[in-house]
């Protein structure tokens, strides 16, 4: 539903029809965010295109998280969380 581009801050979220949705940038805390960029015509967001945004963000993040975990020791309760 959108390709991403790699840029010096993160990622570009472009839709398949190359309208820019926004950015993924990382942040001071070292995970990344959505940062929407719309134009006043681009659309809406579907719960789908949400959802496909969010796992993205998800799996992005997914790295950075088994770094914490590993940091803190809380391997044994990753699942639960």
């Amino acid at each position: 539903m959108f390709n991403l581009i790699k840029i010096p801050s993160g990622y570009e979220v472009r839709f398949k029809n190359g309208k820019l949705a926004g950015q993924f940038e990382i942040s001071d805390d070292g995970f990344y965010y959505f940062w929407p960029e719309f134009e006043k015509d681009a659309g809406y967001l579907s719960p789908y295109i949400l959802r496909e945004l969010a796992d993205e963000l998800d799996r992005l993040n997914q790295p950075w998280n088994d770094e914490i975990y590993k940091w803190f020791s809380l391997e044994e309760i990753k699942d639960q969380i």
